[in-house]
């Protein structure tokens, strides 16, 4: 099977259509015209993180003049994108071309590790295993590369950027960022040993190169993928990067690296009960102070034609552990380690779970300009009479209306549906919460951390996370190159008043996962979540 891959290797000769350098700098003006007014962090950016964008602009403009190719303006606009470090930012090539090799690595403790490599390799080819650690590729310290690919991944933690870039050494989608071909070259140190070994490999390259002419207008499977903006406002209020390491790195590849998984990577303990394994972990364990649980939270986006069916469905599921925690145990862990957020209304919902008086929803300044005010407007006609959520939503069109005729850049602070208040759930946990987070927990799994910490209900442990800070829109295909690109349209805040963007959710207790919790279970990892757990049980 292996080998027929590499025969039905698909390298397309046919000729490229250039886009000329006026149509480069033509495309260019138009990001930036669309950054100015559809930009929602534009001014948090300039102000608070300090970055010079006339600067950038200029530096970028005088690069796209030295270009030599598609490929190389296309790949221009990637990298300035990044440069705004923020995940929910970037722009998606009109490119099938794709390069692979059927290995997965891990960035643990400062070190590229093997995670996984494909049973589908023929003996012999790549001889490594779990915990190996990967020194160079083609003589070049494999950080360097690292580093080079994360050019093309920004993101509001560098943690972040570093960690993506390491999952993509050895999948390369031509939509995202340069694609290798040819053979190439590893150096890999084995687990425990001082010697390092060479191995030479070859990429498989699939899809069509990057200029071709009918790329650029027919409909891709890739381009039908993208995620559009919806017309209903619960389709248009998520904080998910979802959608983003789906196109990336394809939906059972990132499953597998356990972004957005509803498995666990934590070795279960052998006394477990057993509560739910599908479609996400949860059980109960004994421990000195009596029953503790473990519950998986990996996304707030569950799939389904009638979003609201899919999030009353999978709420549900969560309400019966839930339940159960609370007649069973004495304290939980929540693991949302790699979640990659979803739904606004659902991070919400989720939060009712454990909140035990009336608590502020999450907080949006949202963009003060006509676009948004039309889109709220345009909203309310999907209501025949007056409802309480017609109201709430009447009350934000109303604030963005008054920002954006003053000529304000943000409005106040606001929930994004109107709603003033979230209420505990009839069902909800009262006792003592540690929840893991990590730099790949992002979006919603950035906001529900920061939620149940800001309530008072919860210690975060583990390591700052992605900090992607507010909800999506997707600006129109740049005219000649018919690049895609996904905006970040708002702000949204911790309780404590801090900006998500760029700053995530921050922990009690930092640990970062070791090599012996790459290689063995994260049981280090366990130890340590159950030791802060219980300090926190009278």
């Amino acid at each position: 099977m292996f080998l027929s891959l590499i025969l039905s290797t698909i390298i397309s000769t046919a000729q490229a259509m250039p886009i000329s350098m006026e149509e480069r700098l033509s495309d260019f003006d138009q990001l930036n015209a669309s950054i100015q007014s559809s930009y929602g962090p534009l001014q948090y950016k300039t102000n608070d993180q300090k970055i010079d964008i006339e600067s950038l602009k200029a530096k970028y403009r005088n690069e796209i003049l030295t270009t030599n190719s598609n490929a190389d303006f296309y790949y221009l606009i990637r990298r300035y994108i990044s440069e705004f470090h923020d995940g929910h930012f970037f722009a998606i090539i009109p490119s099938e071309r794709f390069s692979f090799f059927p290995v997965t690595a891990e960035l643990v403790q400062g070190k590229i590790l093997v995670d996984d490599v494909s049973p589908r390799l023929p003996p012999g080819m790549f001889p490594f295993k779990k915990g190996d650690e990967i020194i160079a590729i083609n003589g070049r310290p494999i950080m360097e590369e690292v580093k080079e690919i994360a050019t093309y991944m920004g993101n509001g933690s560098r943690q972040t950027e570093l960690r993506k870039a390491t999952w993509s050494l050895f999948y390369r989608p031509g939509a995202f960022m340069p694609v290798p071909d040819g053979s190439f070259n590893l150096e890999v140190r084995r687990k425990d040993s001082l010697i390092t070994e060479n191995v030479s490999a070859m990429w498989m390259a699939l899809g069509e190169y990057i200029d071709e002419a009918d790329l650029l207008v027919r409909d891709t499977p890739l381009m039908s993928n993208i995620p559009q903006l919806a017309a209903q406002p619960i389709d248009y209020m998520r904080l998910s990067d979802r959608e983003s390491y789906e196109l990336m790195y394809g939906k059972e590849r990132m499953e597998n690296s356990y972004k957005c998984s509803g498995t666990t990577r934590i070795k279960i303990p052998t006394d477990a009960v057993m509560l739910t394994e599908k479609p996400f972990v949860s059980y109960y364990h004994k421990t000195e102070k009596g029953y503790v649980g473990y519950l998986r939270i990996p996304h707030y986006s569950p799939e389904g034609k009638d979003a609201s069916a899919a999030i009353e469905d999978f709420f549900s599921r969560y309400e019966y552990v839930i339940r159960e925690m609370e007649r069973n145990t004495v304290g939980l862990v929540i693991d949302q380690d790699h979640n990659c957020g979803g739904y606004v209304s659902l991070v919400e919902k989720m939060t009712t779970l454990f909140i035990e008086k009336p608590e502020k929803p999450m907080q949006f300044q949202l963009l003060a300009s006509k676009e948004e005010y039309l889109k709220y407007r345009s909203w309310l006609q999907f209501f025949d009479g007056l409802t309480v959520l017609k109201e709430e939503l009447a009350n934000v069109e109303t604030l963005l209306k008054r920002a954006w005729q003053t000529g304000a850049a943000m409005t106040e602070k606001t929930s994004l549906m109107g709603n003033d208040t979230v209420y505990p759930n009839r069902i909800r946990y009262t006792k003592p919460v540690v929840m893991t987070i990590d730099e790949m927990s992002g979006s919603g799994g950035d906001a529900f951390p920061s939620l149940i910490k800001g309530y008072g209900r919860a210690k975060l442990i583990g390591t700052r996370t992605a900090g992607m800070g507010g909800h999506v829109g997707r600006l129109p295909a740049l005219n000649f190159s018919q690049i895609n690109v996904q905006v970040t349209k708002s702000l949204f805040f911790r309780p404590d008043g801090v900006a998500v963007e760029n700053n995530g959710a921050t922990p009690d207790y930092p640990y970062s996962p070791t090599e012996n919790d790459f290689v063995n279970g994260y049981e280090d990892y366990q130890k340590f979540y159950l030791e802060k757990l219980l300090q926190e049980i009278n």
